[in-house]
C-alpha cells in the first residue's frame, strides 16, 4: 500500500478530536504515540511467534486509538491486521 500523495490524517476527524478532548489532546495523542509503539511491537512479536491470537488485542487497540485521532489509513491496516488474526484463529491457523 502506497501513502504517497495519500493524506495519512483526516484533518476533520483530528480537528473534532481536538475539539472535543481539549486540553486532555496532547496528552492523550502522546498515549497513541506510546500505545502504537507498544502495539506495533506486540504484532511484530506474536508475527514472529506464529501467534494469531496474540496479535488480536494489539491490532484492535491500534485500529480504535488511530482512528480517534483521524489516522484512517493506520486505523485500516491494523483492522486489517485484526481481521486476518480472528480468522485463523477461528480456523485454529497460527
Amino acid at each position: 500500500m502506497s501513502f504517497e500523495g495519500a493524506m495519512l490524517v483526516d484533518r476533520a476527524a483530528y480537528s473534532r478530536a481536538r475539539a472535543e478532548l481539549g486540553a486532555s489532546f496532547v496528552r492523550l495523542l502522546g498515549y497513541l504515540r506510546e500505545d502504537g509503539v507498544k502495539s506495533v511491537s506486540a504484532i511484530e512479536a506474536a508475527m514472529r511467534a506464529e501467534n494469531a491470537a496474540a496479535m488480536v488485542i494489539p491490532a484492535h487497540t491500534l485500529k480504535g486509538e488511530a482512528r480517534q485521532f483521524g489516522a484512517l489509513p493506520l486505523a485500516e491496516l491494523a483492522e486489517k491486521i485484526e481481521d486476518h488474526a480472528r480468522a485463523c484463529v477461528e480456523r485454529r491457523d497460527t
